[in-house]
């Protein structure tokens, strides 16, 4: 069953992110291009994402409220509410291999972007939707034509099951056991097998791969490792 009253055709195939940019930059670029068929300068791609500068990292809660302030319908999709990333935003970012400290600046700041993102809710520009993106979910995000981004574990995509690097990904298809992505950080590298529009996982190892690691604490509704996010945007008029 489709998150959505409406059904729109499939998104068209997102172009190759530039490589020089952020993750979270590059997978913006590739959204807006594909839609507007326009590439952006890198330092609006970075006002876009909350950021001062190309290639940092980049926040879900700031892409997902300059997506929004771009005049997209923007979705987000994960277990663990805004309000508890509030709380404790400094747990999430170690969580994911980014450890700025409990002191540092980037902290508060964090906890500005989630406030922003919870005011964008408030008012109807950002959907919230506190559940762990399903394989469907996704498949009926691409056929109702949004863009999307997935938050992962690229060491689980790799292969490598010892540690966890938060990283932003495309997700273009599902097709039969897989999903069909493109990573701007390197979309020929072998992560199973490679389809001529990106890379694919089979979607049991994608799933793995969109999960903290179970030291954040289980979601205590499903038993199942928490869910890092899903993105989903689509221009208000098509």
């Amino acid at each position: 069953m489709s998150i959505l009253k409406q059904t729109r055709q499939p998104a068209p195939v997102h172009r190759p992110a530039r490589l020089e940019s952020g993750c979270g930059q590059a997978c913006i670029d590739m959204i807006i291009s594909t839609f507007e068929n326009v590439a952006l300068p890198d330092a609006e791609l970075s006002s876009i994402c909350g950021v001062k500068k190309p290639g940092a990292f980049s926040s879900v809660f700031d892409i997902a409220s300059g997506m929004a302030a771009r005049g997209y319908e923007t979705i987000r999709m994960a277990d663990i509410t805004p309000e508890d990333n509030f709380k404790d935003p400094y747990k999430y970012l170690k969580a994911v291999g980014f450890d700025p400290g409990p002191d540092s600046p980037i902290i508060e700041a964090r906890r500005a972007s989630i406030q922003k993102f919870m005011e964008c809710v408030k008012q109807g520009k950002i959907q919230s939707i506190d559940k762990s993106p399903a394989t469907n979910d996704i498949a009926d995000l691409i056929r109702d034509h949004y863009g999307l981004i997935s938050w992962v574990n690229s060491a689980t995509l790799k292969g490598d099951f010892t540690r966890t690097v938060g990283h932003y990904i495309v997700p273009i298809d599902v097709d039969q056991d897989y999903i069909v992505y493109h990573d701007p950080g390197g979309i020929t590298e072998n992560y199973g097998p490679v389809y001529s529009v990106g890379a694919s996982a089979h979607r049991d190892l994608f799933h793995q791969a969109t999960r903290y690691p179970e030291a954040i604490g289980l979601n205590p509704e499903t038993g199942q490792q928490r869910t890092m996010g899903l993105l989903a945007f689509r221009p208000t008029v098509l």
